[in-house]
């Protein structure tokens, strides 16, 4: 697919339409050494001869949808956003980022982890495959005074929201993600820590989380 639109295949992390066989898209991995840098997206369609480059979209993830292709194949690409209230054609699921790295996508998971072994727990979704999921838990903190081993962990409630739906296709079958997490004390919360909690994902196997 990448050599159609003369990029570099072992740079290219590429899918194709669950929607419609005939269109795919490929983006660059910009985490690989040596390969171009860049944010946006080669659309193709396939022809009787292979694949033809027929779009390049920018990597700003809006929600107007490129004409190249059919509204429902360029959102099942992740080339555009599902507008407010519309779910997503699959299941989109999402992954803790704990101790440095990501762990299993899960869909509807029933605890997050975060941090260094922070966990909110008991998780009930009352919103799920949108553009924003919604639920509330319980969360696990120890303050570690006078030390970790010693201290006893408190319990507080917390809502959370996730967004930022992205097509992750590339690192793992399982293709959308939310790629944002965000929570907030509906109570009493921690002494010395803000109410509001949010991080960014990325795509990515590796790396690290973003500000968000």
């Amino acid at each position: 697919m990448a050599t159609a639109s003369n990029f570099p295949p072992q740079c290219a992390i590429a899918t194709v339409s669950t929607v419609d066989g005939r269109f795919g898209a490929f983006y660059g991995n910009n985490s690989q050494e040596g390969c171009p840098q860049g944010n946006g997206s080669f659309v193709l369609r396939r022809s009787r001869t292979g694949w033809v480059e027929i779009d390049q979209v920018s990597g700003e993830f809006t929600v107007t949808c490129p004409s190249s292709v059919p509204t429902a194949v360029a959102r099942d690409l992740g080339l555009c956003r599902i507008p407010p209230g519309g779910r997503l054609s699959r299941r989109v699921r999402f992954r803790s980022y704990v101790m440095g790295s990501y762990t299993r996508a899960r869909y509807r998971p029933r605890r997050v982890l975060f941090g260094d072994r922070t966990g909110i727990s008991g998780i009930r979704w009352s919103r799920w495959n949108r553009r924003f999921a919604r639920g509330r838990g319980t969360l696990l903190y120890n303050n570690c005074k006078p030390n970790c081993a010693e201290a006893r962990a408190q319990h507080y409630r917390v809502a959370i929201t996730l967004s930022r739906v992205r097509d992750c296709n590339g690192f793992d079958r399982h293709a959308y993600h939310y790629t944002r997490f965000a929570f907030r004390y509906t109570g009493a919360k921690p002494s010395g820590l803000p109410r509001r909690y949010a991080e960014r994902h990325t795509c990515r196997p590796g790396g690290s989380v973003g500000p968000p």
